[in-house]
């Protein structure tokens, strides 16, 4: 479901959109669905950048850039937790000796 009905085409936004068979989770949602690839994000904004927006206006973000893939990322990520774990380990080791 979109976040906002006025996002959808049929109420002159710019999601091309198909009624749904679900009811939406939250009231202020659309009853319809997006035919778009999409990704949702919630953005915190400082109360100057909050009002110059309306209720349901889209919006582009930027992410940051980086050198490393998505892949290296994971892996990295993977590595550390392995890490964490294997120190816990010591340290379970050496609180039984």
């Amino acid at each position: 479901h979109l976040p906002h009905p006025a996002l959808g085409a049929d109420l002159g936004g710019q999601v091309v959109v198909r009624p749904s068979q679900d009811s939406a989770a939250e009231p202020q949602q659309s009853a319809y669905l997006s035919l778009q690839p999409r990704s949702l994000a919630k953005v915190s904004l400082d109360s100057r950048s909050a009002s110059q927006l309306s209720a349901g206006e889209r919006v582009t973000i930027g992410l940051r850039q980086t050198s490393q893939s998505w892949g290296r990322r994971l892996l990295n990520l993977w590595n550390e937790y392995l890490q964490q774990l294997a120190t816990q380990a010591g340290l379970i080791e050496t609180a039984k000796r």
